[in-house]
């Protein structure tokens, strides 16, 4: 049986069907009223349903316009948060995080993976790189902010804040210059590397600025001086000052004090630098001996070293000391191996030979019995 066009719930069914046709295919108007044409025999209910699929064809094109507006926006904010350039002081952050691969250099996936909790929730990466001039910090792709960590900042800074004093988190860095925070419109504490306001401080002595610490004479008589100084084969300020005074030099109009004002507007003459300083000849180093009473040599020839292995924090040491000499000795062992050990009696029994010593008996624990036989080749008894 053939519906009637006009019943409620059949036009409600043919409204349906034909937006739903409109989203899911874009149709244009001019497909829908062919459509509507060639669906409806009715002339009044044509009418008013092509109106209304026009209608629904204008809204559906300005959703989309809108939908497109909006993804674009979006795509613009990521965009610009992955190429931000501010950096912001956080002091509830536990590690810098950066989302700008533009500002790091020797970016690179490490072993470790860090995981951050967010408002966002949680948070893996594996990317580092080096902020130049800053330190190393982890990079979080797709992020929206480069945080910096007060806490990490001050464990290689120095940072001061004062809320009556400029209002910002000033780091100093090593090089002497200052990074400042700034609070932004936001409450937060920012820094734009594109700005660069680094602030430092160098004192620069300049002559102009010291040639008005005197009067035009002075300068005058100063100039006067350096060339003085210059001509007679440039002697160092002092001997000038000696020969001007013992009257050295005949009919000078240069007074001592006008060299001495030379020195300070413009500092040492250069040639008087240049040249003057030679290497001189070291003073020779006399090692002076001192003998061993032959009293001693008579007696405690022939030596006898108690030997044991001591460890401190884990790291093994052989410390020995002889038994009337009592001269001690202590060695760092790499290995508790044989032939690393027997490598320092050597050594040892090398030390006493050299100022005319023999070792002949070494009094040491069970620790040395496997050792007997190579003991006995340096010609040393071992007693346990």
């Amino acid at each position: 049986m053939t519906p009637s066009w006009e019943s409620p719930s059949t036009l409600w069914v043919i409204r349906t069907t034909e937006v739903e046709m409109i989203l899911r295919q874009g149709l244009s108007a001019r497909s829908v009223i062919a459509a509507a044409d060639t669906t409806v025999d009715n002339a009044p209910l044509q009418l008013m349903l092509t109106e209304l699929l026009c209608t629904l064809v204008h809204l559906s094109r300005r959703w989309n316009l809108e939908r497109t507006k909006i993804n674009g926006k979006d795509q613009k904010k990521q965009k610009s948060s992955s190429s931000s350039t501010i950096l912001v002081m956080d002091c509830g952050s536990s590690v810098h995080l950066f989302c700008n691969p533009d500002l790091l250099v020797e970016v690179y996936e490490s072993d470790t993976t860090l995981t951050v909790r967010c408002n966002a929730g949680l948070k893996t990466t594996r990317w580092r790189g080096r902020l130049p001039g800053f330190g190393w910090v982890w990079l979080l792709h797709g992020g929206v902010a480069n945080i910096v960590s007060l806490s990490r900042t001050k464990e290689t800074f120095r940072v001061t804040y004062d809320s009556a004093l400029g209002n910002s988190f000033d780091v100093l860095k090593k090089d002497g210059s200052v990074v400042k925070f700034t609070e932004r419109s936001n409450r937060l504490y920012c820094f734009d590397l594109c700005d660069r306001t680094e602030e430092s401080t160098i004192l620069i002595t300049t002559v102009d600025d010291n040639k008005l610490k005197f009067s035009g004479q002075d300068v005058a008589k100063a100039d006067q001086a350096r060339t003085l100084q210059q001509r007679v084969g440039r002697p160092s300020t002092a001997d000038l000052i000696g020969y001007i005074r013992d009257k050295m030099i005949k009919n000078c109009p240069v007074t001592t004090q006008d060299v001495r004002n030379a020195e300070t507007i413009y500092g040492p003459d250069l040639g008087c630098l240049k040249g003057k300083t030679v290497r001189t000849k070291p003073p020779p180093i006399r090692v002076q001996h001192n003998e061993i009473p032959p009293s001693i040599m008579d007696h405690y020839k022939n030596v006898t070293l108690s030997v044991d292995i001591m460890k401190v924090t884990g790291i093994p040491f052989l410390m020995t000391i002889s038994r009337d000499i009592k001269f001690g000795t202590a060695g760092r062992l790499e290995t508790m191996q044989t032939h690393h050990i027997l490598k320092h009696f050597k050594k040892i029994i090398s030390t006493y030979a050299v100022r005319g010593f023999k070792v002949t008996i070494m009094l040491t624990d069970n620790q040395f019995e496997s050792m007997r036989d190579d003991i006995a080749n340096l010609h040393v008894q071992l007693h346990v």
